[in-house]
Parts: structure tokens; sequence; C-alpha cells
């Protein structure tokens, strides 16, 4: 564990400016901003910056999000087909978001088709799980794109060992992935699932073989590695999940998301002097030591919510007023069982911000569990008035 003030202490004396091209800060600092839904201050950085040619695409891409983040979605088309032929797969897939957003249906599913057509194409239930795309749920064209057949055998064979995965049926999942060849594009996938499959199993050995051989196959698959990376947080595999977040910036070294997990990762090591750099180069990018508590209290708040609690706990308890760190405590007490408390926070977090329709929702929830019907009505009919459609289903279910 560790303190705010030793945090900051760390970000005060740690500065890499001569040392880390501004340039790469910038585009570190931008992609912060973005994660953070901050939009127009994401895209006035990259305006008043210049990107470094080894960087090019991930900058216009960072810049074309942004672009349609504030509503400037013409312009964000524009941008993403500047990169098209560098990354098709990432840009086809932002360009079919922009069709979507601009009522465009037919060109979106134009867009969707040169996706899958990509050898790395995002799953089936990736791209449905896309909000964005519900919109095209009773579209003839949508229905036609899911009728053709996308994916390879392999592909199908990982999907099913998944959802087998997830029901524990483990040496169901290991039958089909032991039929994955080695020679096909997704051997490296297949390792690290029959990898989860065999620790379901009780079998820490043998899968700790099989994520290493994963992890040396991924290559460039930083989808692949960034699942690993969650799944080895969450089942207490530090020296893996180290070795993954290396591996991840090796190839992406502007990726904010990664230098902070690094940053958790040598801090709670108690490595000091290694932390220094890492949290020089947030610090210089502009992402504070309360930024980083709150990034570790959402990354435990599943594996270890206690963790994650306290973590958050001292994000609150640094001073900083801030309605995202109430909403994640509040929700991760009440979830733990200490409503009470849970409660006190979530009505803090509106105090701070009172525009905030999932937290009505959610808190909603958390009082219909508590015996308060009526609360809970209240809470659903304020996230309906703010719009959050899923709201509706449960006023009809629960309210008169």
């Amino acid at each position: 564990m560790f303190s705010a003030i030793w945090v900051l202490s760390l970000l005060l004396g740690a500065t890499l400016s001569g040392q880390v091209p501004s340039r790469d800060l910038t585009l570190i600092r931008s992609r912060f901003l973005l994660s953070e839904g901050k939009n127009e201050e994401a895209l006035s950085l990259l305006k008043s910056g210049k990107s470094d040619p080894v960087n090019q695409v991930q900058w216009q891409l960072t810049r074309a999000k942004a672009e349609r983040g504030t509503g400037q979605t013409f312009e964000s088309m524009e941008t993403l087909n500047s990169i098209l032929t560098e990354s098709p797969a990432s840009v086809s897939f932002e360009l079919a978001l922009c069709a979507v957003e601009l009522k465009d249906y037919e060109s979106a599913i134009l867009f969707l088709e040169k996706h899958l057509s990509c050898p790395d194409h995002f799953t089936e239930l990736e791209i449905k799980k896309e909000e964005a795309f519900s919109s095209l749920d009773d579209n003839p064209l949508w229905k036609r794109l899911w009728q053709r057949d996308w994916y390879t055998q392999e592909e199908n064979g990982l999907a099913e060992a998944r959802y087998l995965i997830k029901d524990g049926h483990y040496s169901e999942a290991i039958g089909i992935l032991d039929g994955i060849a080695q020679d096909t594009r997704v051997h490296a996938v297949a390792l690290f699932q029959k990898g989860r499959a065999l620790l379901g199993n009780k079998q820490e050995r043998q899968a700790r073989e099989l994520f290493r051989e994963s992890i040396n196959s991924a290559r460039q698959n930083t989808r692949l590695l960034d699942e690993m990376a969650a799944f080895f947080d969450s089942v207490s595999m530090p020296d893996l999940a180290v070795q993954v977040v290396n591996q991840l910036l090796l190839i992406d070294p502007t990726n904010p998301n990664y230098l902070i997990y690094r940053a958790i990762q040598r801090i709670e090591a108690s490595s000091e002097s290694v932390a220094r750099n890492e949290i020089g180069w947030l610090s210089d990018a502009g992402i504070s030591s309360n930024d980083l508590l709150f990034q570790a209290g959402l990354r435990y708040r599943k594996s270890d919510p206690e963790r994650a609690a306290d973590f958050l706990t001292r994000a609150i308890d640094a001073g900083t007023l801030d309605a995202r760190y109430y909403f994640e405590r509040g929700a991760l007490r009440c979830r733990n069982n200490k409503v009470g408390e849970g409660l006190d926070d979530l009505a803090m977090s509106l105090d701070i911000n009172p525009n905030q329709p999932e937290l009505y929702l959610v808190r909603g929830g958390f009082r219909l569990e508590a015996g308060d019907q009526e609360g809970a009505c209240y809470d659903w009919r304020k996230a309906f008035e703010m719009g959050n459609g899923h709201a509706a289903d449960l006023l009809a279910k629960h309210c008169r």
C-alpha cells in the first residue's frame, strides 16, 4: 500500500522533461483526457501540438476520436481517412461509428464490412456490445451483415470455449482449444484460454506454462495482451501481469493506462527508485497523484474490492472534491454490504455534480435491494428525466 503523500512526493521530485519528447507527453496527456471524456481539452491540446512521425497514426486516431466526441463528425472522418491505409481495422471501425452518428447506416455497414475483412477484426460480441450500433438492430442491412461467415472455424471455436470457461465447463473448453492448430493466427489466444481453463481445473503449474507461452506468442496483439493483464491481475499473478504490461508499453509507449498500471505495480512493489521514472512520465504529462490513486481504485474494484476502496479513500482524503471518487467508492461499498456508507458517498457525489443519470440509475438499484422501493423509484425517475433509457424498464417493472 502507499499513501497519497508518498506518491505526491515522488511526483514533485520526478520529472523527465528533457528525457521524454514533449510531443510524446502531449499524446499521453491527450489520450488520458480522452479516456476521461474530456474531448474538448484533448482536441485543443492536439491542435496546439505537432505529431511525431513515429506516433503519427496514434496521434491522428486520438484526434479523430476527440473530434467525434465534440460533435465534429465530418472532421473526424476526414482525419480517419488520412490514416486508413496504415491502420485499416481500427480506422474502419471508427468510421463506422461516425457514420452511425450521422445516421448514414448504409455507409456504416460498408465500413463494418471493411473492418470484418481485416485479419485483426473484433469479435462479433465486441462489435454488438458497442452501444452506438444498437440503432442498427432492426436494419435489414445489419441483419444481412451477420448472415455472412466473417469468422474462421478456429475463431468460432474460441468463442465457444470462452462461453464454456465462463460457465465453468473447463474440460470441454480444453477439448475445443486443443483442436486449434499451432500455425493459425489465433494460436496465442487459444493458449491463453486453455491456460484459463487449466487454472479453473486447479492445474496452476500447467496453466502458468501456457500463459508464458501465450505471452511470447502474442507479438503485437494488444487486445490479447490487454485481456491478459486484466486477468493476471484478477487472479493475483503479478509477475505475469508485469511481463505483459512491459510488452504492451514496448508496442504502445504513449498509452496512459499502461503507464499508470506499471506505476501502480512499481509502487506496490515498494521500488521507489523505479517508480520515480514511471510517475515522472505521468507527472510531466499532467496526470496527478489523485488521478493515479483513482485509476488504481478502478483497476482493483473487481479483483480486490478492499484494496480498491483503500485507493479511492486515499484519493478522497487528499482533498480534491471529485464526484467520480465518491461515486466509485459508494458503489463499491454498496456492493460489499456497506450500504449506509455507500449511499452517503453517492449522495456526496450528487452534491458535487447533480447531473449524473447513471448514478441515479445505480443508486436506485441499491435502494431497492435495501428495501426502499420509494427511494428507488425516485432515482429511476430522475435518471429517466435525464435521458437514461434503461430507467424506463425499471420504472415499468417496479414502480407505479
